[in-house]
């Protein structure tokens, strides 16, 4: 779903999107590099989790937590349940949606209702997320 008054570029909301499905790909199959692969590499960078412990500031400051989640969890999914929605203006993308995400803990079954917002910044060598930030709920199968 794309919202604007004044339609974005086609091929920038194209961009957004396929951003937004590597980031949910990457999780899905757990592979924290290329998540990682989908950020800024800048001390601009910024990222809230759902815990209270993760807020990361920089892009430095994401490499050993998301390599860690990445090999923390298995027999991952992750849909979409509402959206993505995405707004581009001047260079820079606004994304919401809702994801339910689904893997295994040790012996626990974790299912993740997660609000996301993505702040994306367009450049020359394509769209990267600049900005990140997830809430959810937990629901233990």
């Amino acid at each position: 779903m794309v919202s604007r008054e004044t339609q974005p570029e086609p091929d920038a909301v194209a961009e957004i999107l396929d951003v937004l499905e590597r980031i949910r790909a990457g999780w899905e199959h757990m592979d924290g590099e290329a998540v990682l692969a989908c950020f800024e590499e800048s001390a601009r960078t910024v990222v809230i989790g759902t815990d209270a412990s993760e807020y990361w500031v920089g892009y430095e400051a994401l490499v050993e937590p998301f390599r860690a989640m990445a090999g923390t969890f298995s027999d991952a999914a992750y849909r979409w349940t509402d959206g993505p929605t995405v707004d581009v203006q001047d260079g820079v993308a606004w994304s919401t949606g809702k994801l339910l995400g689904a893997f295994n803990s040790g012996d626990d079954r974790i299912e993740l209702d997660m609000r996301t917002t993505h702040v994306l910044r367009l450049s020359a060598s394509g769209a990267t997320a600049g900005t990140s930030c997830r809430a959810g709920t937990d629901r233990r199968g």
